[in-house]
């Protein structure tokens, strides 16, 4: 399943909520599994993405999946962006 938010998506908070990146944004509220290896968890991930983008705005979100080769790429409204490796990624009713 690949599944698309376009950049003009606000993100109104971006958070870590039992090892789950969570989005709450203007089309629903989303959540990716961020896998924990040595020093790298969800935290350490959303800290990177606040080093690229310090602030919540518009944001686009790209997700890839199928088996073990799943990422999620997210995209600024600036211009920035990070991808990652996720376990999965699902709206949340």
């Amino acid at each position: 399943m690949n599944v698309t938010l376009t950049g003009d998506v606000t993100a109104s908070r971006i958070h870590c909520e039992s090892g789950f990146l969570t989005f709450d944004t203007s089309q629903g509220k989303y959540v990716a599994g961020v896998p924990s290896a040595g020093d790298w968890d969800c935290n350490k991930a959303l800290s990177q993405w606040r080093t690229v983008n310090p602030t919540d705005g518009q944001i686009g979100l790209r997700y890839k999946g199928g088996g073990s080769d799943q990422t999620l790429l997210m995209m600024s409204d600036r211009g920035s962006s990070m991808t990652l490796k996720v376990t999965g990624f699902w709206e949340v009713s």
